[in-house]
């Protein structure tokens, strides 16, 4: 997994008129969204878990559109806000999607082990809209429902060698036993850590240069 361009990013940030002055100076809030196939449970039910909510084999997908806040505390006083946006049925609506993606931090693309399609959906379609659509170095692919393994169609190595083929992070996990779910959160809040310290260096470098 390769170090992301973080000065690229800052630099995005920096001539994105669309953002306020404080998110463009002291960044705190980070977009996530999560796109993939319908009913994998990587997108509405991985941001459940994420939140702390119990599972929900029957959860509703036919929603427009829904997003959450979670406040992360970073110590000294200070706290990240992860706004995990979720587009449910947007795969039916396309162009309405890429609209929903829009300043992006991080991608998460999400994929049932046991659903060959839900993979085949990722390869040719949201991976490819994703690098044309957004600049966003930060890509996660998601495998869910590890717990029926015995009904796999996607092989852990036949993924893993997608993701490092793309320098994606790869994760497995299932959202019903929890099983990967930590090692998931706990690496997204570490990357998206290191890119409010890289929005820091940032600011300050160009503080120092302006004196």
């Amino acid at each position: 997994m390769g170090n992301l361009d973080y000065n690229r990013r800052m630099r995005h940030y920096h001539t994105n008129k669309s953002r306020t002055k404080y998110k463009i100076e002291h960044k705190k809030e980070y977009k996530i969204s999560f796109v993939g196939e319908s009913g994998t449970g990587a997108k509405s039910t991985l941001i459940n878990r994420i939140m702390g909510k119990d599972f929900d084999e029957n959860m509703d997908s036919n929603t427009t559109c829904r997003y959450e806040f979670k406040h992360v505390d970073i110590g000294n006083k200070e706290e990240l806000i992860l706004n995990l946006w979720d587009t449910i049925g947007q795969e039916k609506i396309r162009l309405i999607t890429k609209l929903f993606l829009k300043n992006s931090d991080c991608v998460v693309l999400g994929y049932e082990v046991t659903n060959k399609r839900s993979f085949e959906e990722i390869k040719n379609y949201w991976y490819p809209l994703i690098k044309d659509w957004l600049e966003c170095d930060l890509i996660y692919l998601v495998g869910n429902k590890i717990d029926l393994n015995d009904r796999r169609e996607v092989s852990k190595e036949e993924a893993n060698e997608y993701a490092k083929s793309l320098n994606l992070r790869f994760f497995e996990i299932s959202c019903k036993t929890k099983e990967g779910l930590n090692e998931f959160y706990n690496d997204l809040l570490n990357q998206i850590l290191e890119l409010y310290k890289a929005s820091r260096r940032y600011v300050e470098k160009k503080d120092i240069k302006n004196k």
